[in-house]
């Protein structure tokens, strides 16, 4: 079993479908793993400590992974992945619909995330 430390930046707040990735990929690792950031540290055995440890992490740019386990390559790059600053939204066009035949509204352009 291999130990390393990498060390990620975070330039924006993750939005919580990013915190919900990263968590799936934490939970997915046979491993442990640890983030920190500065004095705070959280090992996220549950959704709702990495969301509360993300969301305090307004003043804090530089996140520590401590990783114990194997491929320890290829799960920095899963979470380096998911910590990204948000994908470039494109506009969709949605109609909404009561039945097949009587349309309740044509609504206009709404943003939503694209995964590239």
């Amino acid at each position: 079993m291999k130990q390393t430390i990498s060390q990620i930046t975070i330039n924006e707040q993750l939005t919580i479908r990013q915190i919900t990735e990263l968590f799936q990929v934490i939970k997915d690792y046979p491993g442990s793993i640890t983030l920190q950031c500065e004095a705070r540290t959280v090992e996220p055995e549950r959704l709702s400590k990495l969301v509360s440890f993300m969301l305090t992490l307004k003043d804090c740019k530089q996140l520590k992974i401590h990783i114990a386990g194997n491929h320890i390559q290829h799960v920095i790059s899963k979470i380096k992945n998911c910590c990204q600053p948000s994908q470039q939204h494109r506009e969709t066009t949605y109609n909404i619909y009561i039945n097949n035949k009587q349309k309740l509204q044509s609504v206009g352009v709404f943003s939503s995330p694209t995964n590239a």
